[in-house]
């Protein structure tokens, strides 16, 4: 998966729907992406960036997408 300011992305359509199936049952939505895979884009969208609710992830994400994430209430956890 990539991550950009419109919601997460993925360039193999099988991932996709597993994960918008995933996210369907899910009471809460949490991606875990080093920090190689944010502010990209992959070939289709996963859901909305309004979908998710949590990030985890080894850097802290670049100001444009951080600003997107908190417009959007999504926590980001910075691990190491």
């Amino acid at each position: 998966s990539r991550l950009d300011e419109q919601g997460p992305s993925d360039f193999n359509p099988d991932s996709v729907s597993i994960k918008r199936a995933m996210i369907a049952q899910a009471e809460e939505t949490i991606m875990v992406l080093d920090h190689e895979k944010l502010g990209k884009v992959g070939f289709e969208r996963v859901c909305a960036l309004s979908e998710m609710d949590h990030l985890v992830t080894d850097m802290p994400p670049a100001a444009a997408l951080a600003k997107a994430l908190g417009k959007h209430k999504v926590t980001v956890h910075v691990s190491g």
